[in-house]
């Protein structure tokens, strides 16, 4: 969401950009505690506009921050417009940037959606990291389960159909499987 105002400072208009970053992805996993190996950027699920593309690239400079610190294109980007997530106001500002991160609940969601496209695809993009932050984010919300009938009747309660998940299904089938690992 960007708003926009103008403000007169002697004599010349200056533009000035409140902007809300709402932040999926590794940053969010990073907020909640659930990844320690960090983010190379911030996956943002709002197109910026141009002029705050400029501030993104000074904050870059003036931080010793990557240019593209702050990626307004994530590679799945289909799965990041769901527009019912829900968003947590991070309490974090730097000038006139505030930081919203999905809620855990969505975040699942979008993982799930993202790691099956990236199973089946086989891509070169880690999706074992995928699988390692659902598996991350289900046990932070509370799931303990020994066979995949309890993990499906988990993902039943939170309104999740994981057979929508093929790949992911099988994964988890597959990991439950050998060598009866269980967490």
């Amino acid at each position: 969401r960007l708003s926009c105002y103008r403000q007169e400072r002697k004599g010349t208009e200056q533009i000035e950009f409140p902007v809300e970053i709402y932040a999926i992805g590794g940053f969010a996993l990073m907020y909640y505690g659930l990844r320690y190996s960090g983010t190379e950027d911030i996956d943002s699920v709002k197109l910026l506009e141009k002029p705050v593309k400029e501030i993104i690239h000074e904050i870059a400079a003036e931080q010793e921050l990557p240019i593209d610190w702050l990626n307004d294109i994530p590679g799945s980007k289909l799965f990041y417009e769901k527009d019912s997530f829900r968003w947590i106001d991070t309490g974090w500002q730097y000038k006139n940037i505030r930081i919203y991160v999905v809620k855990m609940e969505d975040l699942l969601y979008n993982k799930l959606c993202i790691a099956d496209k990236m199973l089946m695809q086989y891509t070169e993009r880690s999706h074992y990291r995928d699988f390692d932050d659902i598996e991350s984010i289900i046990d932070a919300l509370g799931c303990n389960y020994n066979t995949i009938e309890e993990l499906v009747g988990w993902f039943r309660s939170q309104g999740i159909r994981l057979h929508d998940f093929p790949n992911v299904y099988n994964q988890f089938f597959e990991l439950i499987k050998e060598d009866d690992l269980y967490w």
